[in-house]
């Protein structure tokens, strides 16, 4: 029994659809888990006592928060356990700002 694919062009307009929201569901995610990782890293920043107004994005850990070597240690050993990702050390001492951060978290969760 030979069994030929069968080519609908009436369901091309749901073909093109779908691969052109791909891209946008892809932004969509990459939004909601930068949005998440943001609040969680917050959450990480008040259990070290940096009072709440004082977290955003640009903030640097050594210059606003007065970080040494091993409060920035506990901070990626945090990050590491809560979400379940590996900071090497080459990556952990490029990390200096809030978003830098962020921005390593996110590439470690969605793997690029």
């Amino acid at each position: 029994m030979n069994i030929q694919p069968h080519f609908n062009p009436s369901n091309q307009n749901a073909i093109n659809h779908f691969f052109s929201n791909s891209s946008t569901q892809k932004e969509q995610k990459l939004t909601m888990t930068s949005s998440k990782i943001a609040h969680y890293v917050k959450m990480i920043l008040l259990s070290l006592n940096i009072e709440e107004e004082r977290i955003q994005p640009h903030r640097n850990f050594y210059e606003d928060f007065d970080f040494d070597i091993l409060m920035h240690i506990n901070l990626i050993l945090l990050v590491e356990s809560y979400f379940s990702i590996f900071i090497n050390d080459e990556e952990a001492e490029k990390i200096t700002t809030i978003q830098e951060l962020q921005d390593v978290i996110q590439t470690k969760l969605l793997g690029y």
